[in-house]
C-alpha cells in the first residue's frame, strides 16, 4: 500500500512541474516576476532603496511580492509607505531564528521555515529573487535552490551584501556566497576574498 502512495504522489509531482515549466514558457517575455525578502531594521530600509531602483529603470512589467518574517512587525508599514509597493503582495515565512535563540533549537526552527519556504518559491515561481542578508532569506536561497536542480527552473537568486558589511560578510552572506547565482558586494575590499562577488559600488 505504502508502495502505491509514493507512485501516486511521484507521478502527481512530476505533473505539477510539467504544468509548471509549461505555464513558465508561456510568460511574457516583457513581464517579469520578482520576489524580494525583506528584513526587519536597516535591511528593509536598504532593499526598499534598491527595488524602488529597479521600479524606476528597468522598462519592463515587474511584478513584486515580498517576504517578510512573520513575527516581523516593521517591515511591513515601511513596504506600504512606498506607493509604489502599496499593493504588492506579502507572504510571511516563519522567523529561521529569533534574537538570542540558541544554535541548537535554531535546526529546528529552520527547518520549519524552510518547509513553508519550499511552498511559497514553488506556489510563486519568479524569474529573480532578491535579498540583503536577514536570517529569514537562508531558506527561501535553499528552497530555490534545490527547485531549480529538481524541476530546472529558471530562478535567478541575486544576492546583495549590506552595506554595513565594510570588513566582513554576514552569517547569511557566507551561506548565500556558496548557492546563489549572483553575489553582489557593495565594498571593493571584499573582493579579494570573495572572486565570485560582484562589486557595483553603493547601491542604496
Amino acid at each position: 500500500m505504502a508502495h502505491w502512495i509514493l507512485v501516486v504522489l511521484f507521478f502527481y509531482f512530476i505533473t505539477t512541474v510539467f504544468l509548471r515549466i509549461k505555464s513558465k514558457n508561456k510568460r511574457n517575455e516583457k513581464e517579469y516576476k520578482i520576489l524580494v525578502v525583506l528584513g526587519s531594521g536597516g535591511h528593509t530600509t536598504e532593499m526598499l532603496g534598491l527595488v524602488n531602483g529597479i521600479f524606476k529603470n528597468i522598462q519592463k512589467k515587474i511584478n513584486f511580492t515580498f517576504v517578510i518574517a512573520s513575527s516581523d512587525q516593521t517591515s511591513l508599514p515601511k513596504l506600504r509607505s512606498r506607493n509604489e509597493f502599496s499593493d504588492s503582495p506579502v507572504l510571511k515565512l516563519p522567523r529561521s531564528r529569533e534574537v538570542h535563540q540558541s544554535y541548537f533549537t535554531s535546526i529546528f526552527t529552520t527547518l520549519n521555515a524552510t518547509l513553508f519556504a519550499f511552498k511559497i518559491c514553488f506556489s510563486e515561481n519568479p524569474n529573480i529573487i532578491i535579498s540583503n542578508g536577514p536570517g529569514t532569506c537562508i531558506p527561501i536561497i535553499i528552497s530555490s535552490k534545490i527547485l531549480q536542480v529538481l524541476t530546472m527552473t529558471q530562478t535567478k537568486i541575486v544576492y546583495v551584501e549590506s552595506f554595513a558589511r565594510t570588513k566582513t560578510l554576514s552569517l547569511s552572506g557566507k551561506i548565500a556566497y556558496k548557492i546563489v547565482d549572483k553575489f553582489i558586494v557593495q565594498w571593493k575590499t571584499r573582493l579579494p576574498k570573495y572572486p565570485k562577488a560582484i562589486y557595483l559600488g553603493n547601491l542604496i
